[in-house]
This record gives structure tokens, C-alpha cells and sequence, in this order.
């Protein structure tokens, strides 16, 4: 037969678009054509015996679903899929097929397929860790996009010549040496000494102060001799650095979360060189959304409108160019905690909020929401007499209907500053997470779940590190506590059987899986658990995962593992949120929909890497029930 098509097929099918055009001739030279009637039902079949075994099928048209012992669905075949696999890889049993819509089908005997599997084309891509899987599928996506200026390195970046004066250098001297170099900031080095080879990088980094022009200009202004004063009379620190190897998404980051516009870039060292916001910007240039670097001049709630749209178009573009979602993350909650103290300011709130600390809790206070989903947050006041308090509480109930407006919806919990509930002095919210800790009901390991993941976004800080001090020590004193807080872990069953075939669920007539019940929810509550047993105050999964792996509990290649699976289902998730706003679906169908994807739209390698990120989930939830004895409660 004529070989050009099947070519065509597999130069777009991973992994055997990574083999050479002779390989894929020679490949489809062996293979024909089968024909699947429409309502026909079929089995592979494994056997010991190459010549009996079963074939890898490719499919041309049509549809033909898989279903497991029991007769549920686990996966749909379209155009562009291929199956079979499992049955010769992993040696199943049997699998069953069903034609939904009439199908041709491409097939490969398996002993030749199992020849050509040996090559590491396909090997890598079929025998692979989940961790390797996923870095490549990010590379194939980054090499695919047209520009990576983002995942660019700082060093690649247009960096402007370091000024370094000694503590000793004069306000002229410094001046002097702006002009010959056009770089309108100096460090100033405080180490009279010369220790720095002895010191780490952070320490020399603290022996450094840095003046501008505009501090310059300001003391010549004020002070008449001020020329001849000492510049490091007029410096400030700490010095905002970023390493020279680190991503430019990095520097980004760093300029919106400290409101800079110079970094110090510095190797493993000490600082070598300036990075300029506007030399960024300009690097940027084809980059759409990094008006986010505005927020801080920002007057008027119509600004922040503006600049939260701009950060809706960057998260499509960064996942499109193949940018971790952890990564993505980072950024957009930079921006949203900038919103939150913005909308703070503009309300022009009473004397008496100034002292307290304003939080966020669950997905944003762990800094892994993307896309702007219910609002979770609290204000934790210093301790105030009743009167104050009554006369305050309007201020919450204004500030959670204008995040409301900016497009951040109102929690379906109610867990917002305008509930009095999360609107309490210090004293009395200590007596609430008391009651939720005794008690141990459903709802309150709920709430508690939540403020864990609790991060201050602006005010007193010591006022929430007081209160989760609280749970830390409960959770020391009280080891069963953590037994009963961990069983949620098995709450949700994870949607792959026995024979790793995912597990679907039939609504509104497509096949959908809730990836926040399948495999989020037992990663993110089971790391959180592990973190309050032993101490760790980061709240950030990622984080957390890394400390756990440094205090020895997790492998670093099941931590690793943990931590890329985490990203797959959230990057999943990230793409059918996207999918979903730009199909204008309503508030509540967004709501209902967010965590459900359609596993046909997904491509073969996708639906590969599900099933391996959801063995990765059982096998933690075994860890668990293993560790906490959660099998003694159920």
C-alpha cells in the first residue's frame, strides 16, 4: 500500500514524530489497515508467544472506547490516538473495546512494535520516570513556542556596567562616577575588612547598600555641603539581587513583588552587573501583559481592572510558551496580594484596621492559584473593644464586594473578611482555631485545612504567626489529632483501576475527570498534613515537598516525582480554566466546571502522563495510610 500517509500520521503522533523519516518508512511498510464496524466489540489480548500477541493500533477515524473488567469506561480513541500498549508493555491481561463510530485503524504487530521500542526515540517516552516525561513535554512546548524570552537567563539579558564605591567615597565622587558610566545607582561596600571570600553570597550580598541619583539629588537639595558628605550616608538596604543563572521570570518577579526598577545581579560571588526595568521591558518587547510592573502608581479601582486583564492575556501567553505552572503561579500571586493592599489603600480604611494583618488562605496563600477563582481571606485585628469592632466590620464587607468587582468571586464557603468569622481580634480568633481543634468535625478540619495554608499580605504579620504557632504546638502536643486531620487524604477514590486505565465519569453526555478530587486535593492535603507534623512553616506545596525531602522523609526522586505530578494536573487544569473563560461560559458553570477535564480533547501523551501521575497519587496515599494508620479509622 501506499506508505505516505501512515508516514504523515506518525510524524504527528509523540513519540514517533521523534523518529527519523527512514525509521517511519521502514515502520509502515509492515503495518495494514483494519477495518471496526460500528456496535462491534473486541479484546486484546497478551501472550507469551510473539506471533500470537497483540498489535499496537493506530486510529485513521472514527471512535472506539476501552473499558475494564468491570465495564467502566477509562478512555475514548480518536483521530491521532493510538492503543494497544498497555496490554504488550505491561503485560495486561486483556483489555476491551467497544466501536462507538465506524473506525479504521492502522495496525502494528507487537513483535515488531517491540522491536521498534527498543530504540530511545520511543523508550524514553514509554519506560521514563513521570519526572522526565513531563520536563520533555515542557521542552517540546518551549522549543515549539516562537519566542522564550521569558525563560530566558538573566546573564542574556541587556545589563548595564556595576557601580561599587567604597563607605568612604564622597556624594561627588559617586556622582562622578554615574556620569562616566551612564548608570544612575552605585553600591556602597561596607566590608572594610575584605572578608567577603570567606562569606556566602546572601552575607556579602548584606555588606552592600545602594544609593540612586534620585537619592542624590535629594540630599544636595537639602543639605548644602552635602557634596562632600559621605555616600553611604544616603544609601539604603537590603540590595533586591537576582543570580545571574536565574530566569528572567525570575527578575519579573522580583520587580513586581519589591515595586523596583534596577535589580543587582550577582554571581556566586558577589554583584557583577545592573538589570534595568526598562532595558527588561524592551527585551520583553514582543511579551503582552507586563504592564503588571504599574500596579504600584495605580489610583483608581478602573487602573487595577486594567492591569488584572493584562495579567489574564500574560497567564494564556506564559502556558501557551510552556512555562510551569508553579512558575506562572509566582507571578500572578505577586500581583494579586499587590491588588489586595492596593484595593486596601484606595478604600482609605480606619486607623484602627492599619494594625492588623489582612491574610490569604487555601490556593492563594499557598501561592498556586493561576487563573482568579473564590476569594479566601481573613483580617486578623490586634485586640479591640467591641464599639471599635462593630464600627469597623462596614470596612470588610466594602472591601470583599470590591474584590468582587476586580473579578475575584465570592467564596461559596463564605470564607471572606466579611464574614465575622474570619473578621476577629487576635484573642478571640486563638479561641476559634481552639474550638476547630477540639472538635474535629468535618467542618472544622475544613477550616483549619484552610488557614494552614494561611500567608500575610499586608499589615502586622506577628498577629498570624501567633495564631498558626497555635496549631503547631496543638498538632505537637496532640499526635492523634494529625491522625483524624489526615484522613481526608482517602476521601476521593483516584480515578485508575487496577490495570492503570483511567476511570471516567459520564456528564452531560462527555466523559470528564475531576482532577482536583482524583489527585490535587490528596497531594496538596497530605503534604499540608506531613508539613504540620513536622513543623514546617512554608506554605507553598512545592515548598513544602522540598523541606520534606530534606528532612529525609520523601526520596528526592519520589519528591521530585510528587512535585512534577502536581504541576501536570495543575497545568491540566490551567488549560480547561482557559478553555472554559474563552468560551464565556457563566460565573457558576466556570464554578461547577473548573476542575473537570474532557479526557478525549486531551492528546495520546497527555493521557499517558495521567495515568502515570495518578499511580504516583496512589502510591503517596499508601505512604499515608501507611504513616498515619488511616485504614484503623475508616
Amino acid at each position: 500500500m501506499n506508505n505516505s500517509p501512515v508516514v504523515n500520521l506518525l510524524q504527528q503522533l509523540e513519540p514517533f514524530s521523534n523518529l527519523s523519516e527512514d525509521s517511519l518508512q521502514k515502520m509502515s511498510s509492515t503495518m495494514d489497515v483494519v477495518y471496526f464496524p460500528q456496535g462491534s466489540k473486541f479484546n486484546i489480548q497478551f501472550s507469551e508467544n510473539p506471533e500470537e500477541n497483540a498489535s499496537l493500533y493506530f486510529v485513521i477515524k472514527g471512535r472506539i472506547a476501552e473499558f475494564d473488567d468491570e465495564g467502566r469506561q477509562m478512555a475514548l480513541y480518536l483521530h491521532h490516538t493510538f492503543f494497544g500498549e498497555s496490554v504488550l508493555l505491561k503485560k495486561v491481561k486483556q483489555s476491551h473495546y467497544e466501536v462507538r463510530e465506524e473506525a479504521i485503524a492502522y495496525r502494528l504487530r507487537g513483535d515488531d512494535f517491540m522491536e521498534w521500542v527498543k530504540l530511545p526515540e520511543l523508550a524514553n517516552y514509554f519506560f521514563n520516570s513521570i519526572t522526565d516525561k513531563l520536563e520533555q513535554m515542557h521542552k517540546n512546548r518551549q522549543m515549539a513556542s516562537s519566542s522564550e524570552a521569558l525563560m530566558g537567563l538573566v546573564i542574556d539579558a541587556p545589563i548595564k556596567t556595576l557601580n561599587v564605591l567604597s563607605s568612604n567615597a564622597t556624594v561627588k565622587e559617586a556622582i562622578d562616577q554615574m556620569a562616566v558610566t551612564q548608570v544612575d545607582a552605585c553600591l556602597v561596600d561596607s566590608d572594610e575588612g575584605g572578608q567577603q571570600a570567606e562569606q556566602s553570597t546572601t552575607d556579602v550580598m548584606n555588606t552592600y547598600s545602594i544609593v540612586t541619583a534620585m537619592d542624590l539629588l535629594r540630599a544636595i537639595s537639602s543639605e548644602s555641603d552635602a557634596l562632600n558628605q559621605l555616600v553611604s550616608s544616603f544609601a539604603h538596604a537590603p540590595v533586591i539581587s537576582v543570580h545571574h543563572h536565574d530566569y528572567l521570570f525570575n527578575a519579573l518577579l522580583k520587580m513586581t513583588r519589591y515595586y523596583v526598577n534596577r535589580l543587582v545581579i550577582r554571581d556566586d560571588h558577589g554583584p557583577i552587573a545592573m538589570l534595568y526595568q526598562k532595558d527588561l521591558m524592551g527585551h520583553f518587547a514582543t511579551q503582552s501583559g507586563l504592564g503588571v510592573l504599574t500596579l504600584e502608581s495605580v489610583s483608581s479601582l478602573g487602573e487595577i481592572e486594567k492591569v488584572l486583564q493584562q495579567v489574564d492575556d500574560l497567564i494564556v501567553n506564559l502556558n501557551t510558551r510552556g512555562v510551569k505552572t508553579h512558575y506562572i503561579a509566582k507571578l500572578a500571586t505577586e500581583v494579586y496580594r499587590k491588588v489586595f493592599q492596593k484595593v486596601f489603600e484606595l478604600l482609605s480604611p480606619d486607623a484602627a484596621l492599619q494594625s492588623g494583618c489582612f491574610i490569604v488562605m487555601g490556593s492563594e496563600g499557598r501561592a498556586e492559584q493561576v487563573m482568579k477563582t473564590d476569594q479566601d481571606n481573613a483580617f486578623i485585628l490586634p485586640d479591640i473593644d467591641v464599639e471599635t469592632l462593630r464600627a469597623i466590620r462596614p470596612f470588610a464587607e466594602r472591601m470583599t464586594e470590591t474584590l468582587i468587582q476586580l473579578g475575584f468571586p465570592k467564596c461559596p464557603g463564605n470564607v471572606m473578611v466579611c464574614n465575622p468569622m474570619w473578621f476577629q481580634p487576635v484573642t478571640e480568633f486563638k479561641k476559634q482555631l481552639k474550638f476547630w481543634m477540639d472538635a474535629q468535625d468535618e467542618a472544622s478540619f475544613m477550616n483549619l485545612s484552610i488557614f494552614i495554608d494561611a500567608e500575610a499580605v499586608f499589615g502586622d504579620e506577628t498577629l498570624l504567626d501567633d495564631c498558626k504557632q497555635l496549631v503547631f504546638d496543638w498538632a505537637s502536643t496532640y499526635p492523634q489529632f494529625l491522625r483524624h486531620f489526615a484522613k481526608p487524604v482517602l476521601q476521593f477514590e483516584t480515578p485508575v483501576n487496577f490495570f492503570g486505565r483511567l476511570v471516567l465519569e459520564k456528564q452531560d453526555q462527555q466523559d470528564l475527570l475531576d482532577l482536583k478530587k482524583g489527585g490535587i486535593f490528596a497531594i496538596v492535603h497530605g503534604v499540608r498534613c506531613l508539613a504540620l507534623e513536622f513543623g514546617i512553616t512554608q506554605t507553598n506545596t512545592h515548598w513544602r515537598i522540598k523541606a520534606l525531602m530534606e528532612k529525609g522523609f520523601f526520596s528526592e526522586e519520589f519528591g521530585y516525582e510528587l512535585g512534577e505530578t502536581l504541576n501536570f494536573f495543575n497545568t491540566l487544569r490551567l488549560e480547561n480554566m482557559i478553555s472554559l473563560k474563552q468560551a464565556g461560559v457563566g460565573e457558576q458553570a466556570f464554578a461547577n466546571k473548573q476542575n473537570k477535564i474532557q479526557v478525549t480533547h486531551l492528546s495520546t501523551l497527555q493521557q499517558d502522563l495521567l495515568k502515570d501521575a495518578f499511580d504516583v497519587v496512589k502510591r503517596f496515599k499508601k505512604m499515608l495510610n501507611q504513616h498515619y494508620k488511616l485504614d484503623a479509622l475508616l
